[in-house]
This record gives structure tokens, sequence and C-alpha cells, in this order.
């Protein structure tokens, strides 16, 4: 009896050990898979720091690193044997840390550096670089700073990120407080260190709209004021409401007043459809024709600064009868319809009041600043 315990016992233990060896490796691929951005960034650190000191004075150079080095260096035929002086090799290796922080954090997309500069002291040393994304032009900065040993990454490419989620989600919340503000436009270029990824765009946006975060931008607010006396009032409630959330930034307010003059259309007929002109008015407009008394559709088209319409026959079907399902469609269409109506007539009144800023007739701005 006590010998089949013993059995029994030991078969337990080992049932046990095995239990904990399975969860302790399920537990650390856990911990693998859930590593942080900082560790893995640590990771890039260390084995950079490796490479440098294992690098010979020799080293194997892109095209792209040799185009840089020869804008700031005399030497160029050293630089393509890759014979290196000291300062040439550090922003070389700084160049590749760069590259290689900017893809672990946006894994999205692409990034090449176009141009560098480098400036090195006995206290610390600072290498900017400028690089393009996903093969656009626009030039974006990065700056790697380094003192005492310890260095970081700033660079202004996650405000082109930002932008987009930033002003949707602050116009949701505007027009529930002023319904009259139809746009806007946030610019953020300010250099940011390696808390901001592309993963935490979300948690950045909301940080932001409740003052929790604060990131120097500078913010455009369409407001179509057409229907309101006083466009200060209106400018007024703006300010209180982003004063009131310390929604950090510089604001300028656009009001448009007065709105565009009505299209005036000449018509020509030939006998086999209608061609008119317009003369001035917004860039689209919606225009109703009969010919022989029956309904026809416009087609428009910008030629040689006029508006250029062609009608033709469209007969109206009989009224037939309809099922519950297709007035429930014709709803959701017509509502739809009626969406997209509403966001083009936005559109418009953006571009209208960005084409007569200077005309103080129609539009009137306001600026202020919240930094606190």
């Amino acid at each position: 009896m006590r010998k089949r315990q013993k059995i029994l016992a030991k078969s337990a233990i080992g049932v046990a050990v095995l239990i904990m060896g399975i969860w302790n490796g399920i537990g650390q691929r856990r911990w693998t898979e859930r590593m942080s951005l900082h560790e893995r960034k640590d990771q890039i650190k260390c084995q950079m720091e490796s490479q440098r000191k294992d690098a010979s004075m020799n080293m194997e150079l892109t095209e792209t690193e040799k185009d840089i080095l020869k804008k700031i260096s005399v030497d160029t035929s050293a630089i393509e044997q890759g014979l290196l002086l000291t300062w040439q090799k550090a922003l070389i290796w700084d160049m590749r840390e760069a590259i290689a922080m900017l893809e672990e954090a946006y894994p999205s997309h692409t990034f090449q550096i176009v141009d560098a500069a480098d400036n090195r002291m006995d206290t610390g040393t600072e290498s900017t670089f400028w690089f393009v994304a996903d093969g656009k032009t626009k030039r974006y900065v990065l700056y790697r700073t380094e003192k005492e040993g310890a260095w970081a990454i700033r660079d202004t490419f996650f405000g082109t990120l930002l932008s987009d989620p930033y002003e949707r989600a602050l116009l949701f919340w505007l027009q529930k407080k002023v319904p009259e503000c139809v746009g806007c436009h946030a610019f953020f270029d300010c250099a940011v260190g390696e808390a901001y990824t592309e993963t935490s765009l979300r948690a950045v946006v909301q940080a932001l709209l409740t003052g929790k975060d604060t990131l120097a931008n500078f913010t455009e607010l369409y407001v179509d004021g057409t229907n309101c006396g006083d466009p200060k009032a209106l400018a007024g409630q703006l300010e209180r409401e982003i004063r009131r959330q310390g929604i950090y930034g510089a604001y300028e307010i656009a009001v448009l007043l007065q709105r565009p003059e009505e299209t005036a259309v000449h018509a020509e007929t030939d006998g086999k459809g209608t061609t008119a002109y317009a003369e001035a008015g917004e860039e689209e407009a919606q225009i109703y024709v009969k010919i022989d008394g029956e309904e026809a559709t416009a087609h428009l088209e910008e030629v040689g600064g006029y508006t250029h319409i062609e009608a033709g026959m469209e007969r109206k079907a009989e009224t037939e009868q309809t099922s519950e399902t297709d007035i429930e469609k014709e709803k959701v269409e017509s509502k739809d319809k009626e969406l997209k109506l509403k966001e083009k007539e936005q559109r418009n009144i953006i571009k209208y009041i960005d084409e007569n800023r200077n005309n103080k007739r129609r539009v009137w701005s306001y600026t202020f600043s919240c930094f606190t």
C-alpha cells in the first residue's frame, strides 16, 4: 500500500513539473510576443553598438550612403573605397540606426535618407537626417542625439500620419457644439520621440482632444456664417469650446460671410440637344432643363474657364407599384444622396474660403492660441 502511494506521489510530482514547464513555456512565449516597442528599440541600439565596435576602418557602403557622404566630404575617392574618417563612420552608423528605428516605429511605410548633417562636440552629439517616405518627395527631419552614453531619436513624420485622424475626430466633436463648422485642416510639424508610433495614433488623438497631451500644431477651422448675422459670435463659441476642453494648438477661424453669386446660364439649341455655358458661380452646379416639355439630364464639364453643359432626353417611366423593400431602399439611397450633397457643399465652402481669404467682404478671419 505504501509502495503504491509512493508511486502515485512521484507520478503527481512528475505531472506537476510537466505542467509547470509547459505553462512557463507559454508564459515566456507570450512575454516575448508582447515585448514593448521600447524594448525592441533597445535591442536595435545594442545590435548597432556591437557592430560599431567590431567594424574596421573599411566599411561597405550603399550607393545612398556614398552619395550622402560625398555631399559633405572632400575625399570622394576614399568614400568609394569605404575608407572613412572616424566622424564619417559615426555618421553612417547613426544613419543606419535612424532607418532601423523608423521602420520599427512605422512598419507600414518605407523610408530613404536623402541628406545629413553632423554636429559632434565633447559634451554630446547630434546627427540630423532628412528623409522621404513611400517614394514621395516631401522631406521630413530626424534628429539623433547622444549625451553621456544615452541617445534618443525624434522625427517629424508622425505628424503626417496624425493629421487625418485628428482632423476627422476634431471636426466631429466641434460640429456637435457648433454645426456651422464645416471643416478643419491641422498641421503637425513638431519632432516627436519614440513614444509616438504608428500603433499609438488612436490613443494620441484621444489624448489631444481631451487635453491630456500637447503637440505643437496649427489648425484652420472653416465656418459657414452665411446664415448668421455676427461671425464673431460663431468664432467666440468655437474658441470657448476649445479652451474649455484644453485642446492644445494655434488656431485660425475663417468664416464665410457671402456665398458665390448665382450661376448665369446662356443656352443654345440646335434641335438635337441643348448646350449651355455658365459664366460665373461655383465650380459645380445642378441645372434642370426641359426639351419639348420633357425632363432632361445635364452633364457638366469644365471647358476653357466655362462650365459646359450637355443635356439629353430622359423620359419618365410610368409609376409602378413598389414593394416595402424598394421603399426602404429608396430611403437609404435618399439619405446617402443627401449626405453626399452635404459633404460636397462643405467642400465647396472650404474651397471658396481658401480662394477668397483676402476678400474681407466674403471671408472674416480670427486667430487665437490655446497653450495652457
